[in-house]
């Protein structure tokens, strides 16, 4: 997972926002599912999971990459 975000708000305390601006999440999973087991997965895993719903309501720009490999 990458995230970028204003680290002078953080570290020096200056005025802003401390929040994330983007996060980009990357997952390898090694599998044998088909590509339609393997979107439902991930597409079930992001609606169930609190911290990609956190992330995804709150406005920042999110992107995750899914990459299936062989077993």
């Amino acid at each position: 997972m990458q995230g970028d975000l204003d680290t002078a708000v953080m570290v020096a305390g200056e005025e802003g926002n401390a929040n994330f601006d983007a996060v980009t999440v990357r997952a390898t999973v090694a599998t044998d599912a088909d590509e339609e087991t393997f979107a439902k997965l991930q597409a079930e895993t992001e609606r169930r999971c609190p911290v990609t719903q956190l992330f995804q309501r709150s406005g920042l720009e999110y992107t995750s990459d899914w990459t299936r490999t062989a077993l």
